[in-house]
């Protein structure tokens, strides 16, 4: 059964703003909190906004790579709504993966696509 569950798994991205660096780690704790697996986390920084956010003029940028069930992204987007020390956020899927390759007859680089299984 847990290999049923890591099979419908799927990779997301979220990205966020929040006023202090502190403040990144409430999202890594909310998506451990949901039974997300964190699989890379970016570096957070200090960005000035283009215009202001909930009276920010400037805030800490960072982004999270995560495994999910579908299920748990609505929870995740409530639970970083209500979120005090998240002032913005993003929640993604990543696109597929495009590797380009040279074409031997025209030596030109042609796109290469995964085969992907979807549900």
């Amino acid at each position: 059964m847990l290999d049923e569950l890591e099979l419908d798994k799927k990779e997301y991205e979220v990205s966020f703003l929040v006023p202090e660096e502190g403040d990144a780690s409430e999202a890594e704790k909310t998506l451990v909190a949901l039974g997300a697996s964190v699989v890379t986390k970016g570096p957070v920084q200090m960005m000035k906004l283009a215009y202001s956010i909930k009276k920010h003029e400037s805030a800490y940028f960072g982004f999270i790579h995560f495994m999910a069930t579908p299920d748990a992204a609505p929870k995740l987007r409530e639970a970083l709504r209500i979120s005090k020390k998240i002032i913005r956020f993003l929640i993604v899927t990543p696109p597929i993966k495009v590797q380009a390759r040279e074409s031997r007859d025209t030596r030109m680089m042609v796109p290469v696509f995964y085969d992907v299984q979807r549900r």
